[in-house]
């Protein structure tokens, strides 16, 4: 009895065998599913490329890459701003026979202080009298020019009654400091305050009258702005 139950028994394999055979038949199975889930994802990605070609991937910069450029690209935008003077302002000096011809022809100089340091006007009569002018027109010159540049027109002029006071900007011709049209605007002012002192006149809105080439356009209209004018004409 004991012999044939043990006969019996041996036809089962061990339980570790048993064990060790269900692992790899999951195993098995498992693996099998995973190639299809791969195979169909695999044919899904294949009808995708096909409805919908490759394209190229964009071209992608990191932040350490273009940072470089955009400090580049904000210093050029800057150079404009920090460096506007030397852009619109073009001084120039004078030569001595420039002063030399100015001077035989009649124009005086007027020398006067500012917050720039010492400045040059000059003064176009036809006759030297003390009697106020009716008409005394303040010149601005362009941003290349000085002021003596514009001597042929008062002296086509013959009209006594009528005056020229030829401003010059700061670092132009004689003038010490810096153009802008603060210091431009304290230049004109300046320079109309010593020639009434020199000459002892009093001139009101009826008798001024500023003329302005160019850049000059714009410092004549500052200072009909700030002093009130009868004519204001600009070319």
């Amino acid at each position: 009895m004991l012999t044939d139950t043990t006969c019996r028994l041996t036809q089962f394999p061990p339980i570790s065998e048993i064990a060790t055979t269900d692992f790899i038949a999951r195993r098995s199975r498992n693996h099998k599913r995973g190639i299809g889930r791969r195979s169909l994802r695999d044919q899904n990605a294949a009808l995708r490329s096909r409805s919908n070609p490759a394209q190229p991937m964009p071209f992608r910069i990191k932040p350490r890459h273009y940072l470089p450029s955009l400090l580049l690209v904000a210093f050029i935008a800057l150079l404009p701003i920090l460096f506007q003077e030397s852009y619109i302002y073009h001084p120039r000096p004078y030569e001595v026979a420039d002063l030399d011809r100015a001077k035989a022809l009649g124009v005086k100089a007027i020398r006067y202080k500012t917050s720039q340091g010492n400045q040059t006007a000059f003064l176009y009569q036809a006759e030297d009298t003390a009697t106020p002018p009716t008409t005394l027109w303040i010149m601005f010159s362009g941003n290349g020019s000085v002021a003596l540049d514009w001597f042929a027109l008062p002296w086509s002029c013959n009209d006594p009654q009528t005056a020229f006071l030829l401003v010059d900007y700061p670092s132009y011709g004689f003038c010490e400091g810096k153009p802008n049209p603060e210091t431009i605007l304290e230049n004109s002012e300046k320079a109309l305050q010593r020639l009434c002192e020199l000459k002892s006149w009093k001139l009101g809105r009826d008798q001024l009258a500023v003329l302005g080439h160019s850049i000059g356009g714009a410092a004549a209209l500052q200072f009909a702005a700030a002093h009130p004018v009868k004519t204001i004409l600009g070319c």
